[in-house]
């Protein structure tokens, strides 16, 4: 049996916002009805939408990881790797 939910629900179903309701529905990412001029929203294919934009999120995060910093306007050197033994030739 499907479950309906207005969009409303939907958006604190998912924890986002309708903007991306909206994207979802105009990707066909989720399976919409439309009643008196409301949108509702398939609880199945949201609780899907949902997975994989959090199996999304985890990807880029793993990516950004493994991101080497390069130094550019207000940037700074973050995550480059500093090499103790040449310190003493710039400090002397």
């Amino acid at each position: 049996m499907t479950v309906w939910l207005d969009e409303w629900d939907a958006m604190r179903f998912v924890g986002r916002s309708r903007v991306t309701l909206y994207r979802w529905r105009k990707a066909g990412i989720v399976k919409v009805g439309t009643k008196r001029g409301k949108w509702y929203y398939d609880k199945d294919s949201l609780r899907e939408a949902r997975k994989e934009a959090k199996r999304r999120q985890q990807a880029t995060e793993l990516q950004n990881q493994n991101r080497r910093y390069l130094a550019g306007p207000g940037r700074g050197h973050k995550k480059l790797a500093r090499n103790e033994d040449q310190l003493p030739l710039f400090c002397a």
